[in-house]
């Protein structure tokens, strides 16, 4: 059995630990790409940045995506393929759940051209 002094000290160790780990959590998260990207674009169009996670969840399928969060400022493809009602997910792939470059782009289909007839039964 430990006695009081041993038992404050791991105590005292397990709280740094904890702390450690939930700054280092927070510093991640304060430097991801995603934001990075968001900085640059609106760096160039002259407007103070609106830094945030942009959800959209297309009408089509009711699944959120983040998707616009790392491509902001695209313009609508055409005002018969609204993003609100398809999304991004639908035509090319990939996967609209995460903020994560490379998971995200896991699964595109149509070489980012879906319009390409190759991926039309998919």
């Amino acid at each position: 059995m430990l006695n009081r002094f041993s038992r404050a000290i791991l105590f005292i160790a397990a709280v740094f630990a904890l702390v450690f780990a939930l700054i280092v959590v927070v510093w991640q998260n304060q430097r991801s790409d995603w934001q990075d990207y968001q900085r640059v674009y609106f760096q160039r169009i002259g407007q103070p940045a609106d830094i945030r996670v942009r959800q959209i969840t297309p009408q089509m399928t009711g699944e959120a995506e983040l998707c616009l969060t790392c491509h902001i400022g695209l313009a609508e493809i055409s005002p018969s393929h609204p993003v609100d009602v398809f999304g991004c997910v639908s035509c090319h792939g990939g996967n609209g759940l995460t903020l994560d470059e490379d998971q995200a782009h896991a699964g595109l289909r149509g070489a980012k051209n879906p319009s390409d007839l190759s991926v039309v039964q998919e």
